[in-house]
């Protein structure tokens, strides 16, 4: 799989608008939902290598929809990354193979 060359483990989503955009409906997910027996939401935020194109977003997009427990997914092709809001019965490796399934890199930036 080719690499554009950058460290796997840089992180550096807080440029991308679509991530500033996320942490806002997050903001409010966390703060406005939830009631007696709701799960407690949690993120998660991984940098993907790999993407090339809205094709790419879309068939990540979608694939991580489908992993139980997964409730809001942003992807950004100019960030290289996503971001993953789901409850707590969401598994990291789930999410992880999701990506990898589709035969993209993927590494964890944020843990819940």
């Amino acid at each position: 799989m080719r690499t554009r060359g950058h460290r796997e483990s840089a992180c550096a989503l807080g440029d991308d608008p679509l991530v500033k955009h996320f942490a806002i409906m997050l903001a409010a997910l966390l703060t406005g939902c939830g009631g007696e027996g709701s799960a407690t939401p949690v993120s998660f935020s991984y940098q993907v290598e790999g993407m090339h194109c809205n094709g790419c977003v879309e068939a990540i997009t979608a694939e991580l929809r489908e992993v139980p427990g997964v409730t809001s997914v942003a992807v950004s092709l100019e960030g290289r990354s996503a971001l993953v809001v789901a409850d707590s019965a969401a598994r990291e490796a789930a999410i992880e193979s999701a990506i990898t399934g589709l035969g993209y890199k993927v590494a964890l930036c944020q843990k819940p």
